[in-house]
């Protein structure tokens, strides 16, 4: 494993750019992944039962595939630039990404369930989901950069402050935005004017996206900081690895 290059403050800055682009590449591949779910699905449910049956196991799966897609696309374009930076693997950085977000999103879902029906509040309970998922990301991401450097829990816990943080604005955002729009299809609706699925799906995108490209950007900075101060054993194992013989 080799010695981490010195990591400039620059890092910060690709780390922006290249997860943003990653988050890009992640919707475009959970967009198709609901086109095509969503076509296979109308066609299912003029089947029999079993047709029936496979339509409602598919769409139970859409979502934490959604999810895993949306992590591997910030993973795989992290990764490439940690590989880059650190010698880190750009396949266990993707996949322990997409591990993340998927356990983020089972756990949120089951929190969201309960604090919803028992608090009667849809925000809050959204709120706590999102810090959720930032907690489960930051922890399962932890865990593969634990023995890289230094100090690697503030990974961890600055996901879930920074998750925290930001969850409040973007949801009551959202709300308030979505509420305008049902007031707007109650003044307009005798000239047809209503909120449609797509409608909403875009709302969230929106919101998502925002929320994903600030948290990214201020997670670089962290990830800079500790990429400046590797563990000292794994410093001294690269070091005293032999070199690899040339294939004759």
């Amino acid at each position: 494993m080799a010695k981490n290059r010195q990591v400039s403050w620059l890092y910060w800055f690709f780390w922006a750019l290249i997860s943003i682009a990653g988050w890009v590449a992640g919707v475009i591949m959970f967009t198709l992944v609901i086109v095509i779910t969503g076509n296979l699905g109308l066609w299912l449910q003029t089947g029999d039962s079993l047709a029936r049956t496979l339509d409602t196991v598919i769409t139970l799966l859409t979502f934490p595939m959604i999810a895993a897609l949306g992590g591997l696309g910030i993973g795989l374009a992290q990764g490439l630039l940690m590989h880059m930076m650190a010698s880190f693997s750009v396949m266990l950085w993707a996949l322990i990404t997409a591990a993340g977000w998927v356990l983020g999103l089972v756990l949120g879902f089951a929190e969201y369930t309960g604090v919803a029906w028992l608090f009667h509040s849809s925000p809050l309970a959204l709120i706590a989901w999102i810090v959720l998922w930032q907690a489960a990301i930051g922890l399962v991401q932890w865990y593969g950069i634990r023995n890289r450097v230094t100090h690697a829990i503030w990974w961890t816990v600055t996901r879930l402050i920074v998750g925290a943080i930001f969850a409040v604005p973007i949801v009551l955002e959202g709300q308030s935005t979505y509420k305008a729009w049902e007031a707007l299809e109650s003044a307009e609706l005798s000239i047809g004017t209503e909120i449609t699925a797509g409608d909403v799906a875009l709302l969230i995108l929106f919101c998502l996206s925002i929320y994903v490209v600030v948290t990214e950007i201020i997670m670089g900075g962290v990830m800079a900081w500790l990429l400046r101060q590797p563990r000292p054993e794994a410093v001294e194992d690269a070091s005293t690895q032999p070199p690899e013989r040339a294939h004759a």
